[in-house]
């Protein structure tokens, strides 16, 4: 369950990491093309990023793999997502990673699929995390520097 954090306590969490909320948002705004929209997705993100810096819980991360063996438990890697929602938003990216990799063979098939794990309290680094929310807000990802995030399961995605 997401507890909700009214303006005032956002504006404050974000300035502790050298951000300014109206700053954020106008960003959002150039991104998202409305005001709205942009409250909306910073509302959002910031709830989210607030729940998980202070109680922990599950995030998100998007792999291609040939299959789901190839995943390397221990190196999971540090750029993940808050709500599998912004795997849908971003299908158009997930695709160009897909074919653009480095390693891509046409004889060998990869496939999209999603790791789910648990990230500890205060594992976030919340400073890179807004740095990037503020670069590209519409990935909504955070960035977990401090520690490994516990392996929960994988799934291939389906869209």
């Amino acid at each position: 369950m997401i507890i909700k954090f009214d303006k005032y306590k956002q504006e404050k969490f974000i300035t502790e990491f050298g951000y300014n909320f109206e700053e954020l948002l106008q960003q959002c705004e150039n991104v998202f093309g409305d005001y709205k929209s942009a409250i909306e997705e910073v509302d959002w993100y910031l709830n989210s990023l607030m729940e998980l810096y202070y109680n922990g819980g599950e995030i998100y991360r998007i792999v291609t793999l040939s299959n789901k063996n190839e995943l390397n438990k221990s190196d999971l890697g540090n750029h993940w997502v808050m709500d599998e929602g912004c795997f849908t938003r971003n299908y158009g990216n997930i695709k160009d990673e897909y074919y653009n990799r480095d390693d891509y063979d046409e004889d060998l098939d990869y496939f999209p699929f999603i790791i789910t794990a648990n990230v500890n309290p205060k594992d976030i680094d919340v400073e890179i995390s807004i740095s990037q929310f503020n670069e590209l807000p519409e990935e909504g990802e955070i960035y977990i520097e401090n520690g490994i995030p516990e392996y929960v399961n994988i799934r291939l995605y389906e869209n």
